[in-house]
């Protein structure tokens, strides 16, 4: 019973979160408009974009320097069990 009980707190979790989710949504819209002003749509998309890309560059530089990081360590870890 108290099992049930935690599935159906649990799906009403779910829902409230995917409610939040779209009031998120919206408002994060309207935080664009108002952002963007009088900028020109395709200005707006283009900084975004580049925005995004730099986001993108800068993730894939922080997990390749993660792993370059881990190589260096195994790799000292194996010169030190010699």
């Amino acid at each position: 019973m108290r099992r049930v009980l935690l599935n159906r707190k649990i799906k009403k979790e779910e829902q409230m979160t995917e409610q939040t989710k779209k009031q998120l949504y919206t408002t994060l819209l309207g935080i664009a408009d108002q952002l963007r002003g009088a900028m020109n749509a395709d200005d707006f998309r283009d900084y975004i974009l580049s925005f995004l890309f730099l986001r993108y560059l800068s993730d894939n530089y922080e997990a390749s320097a993660k792993k370059a990081l881990m190589q260096q360590l195994f790799l000292t870890l194996e010169e030190v069990q010699r």
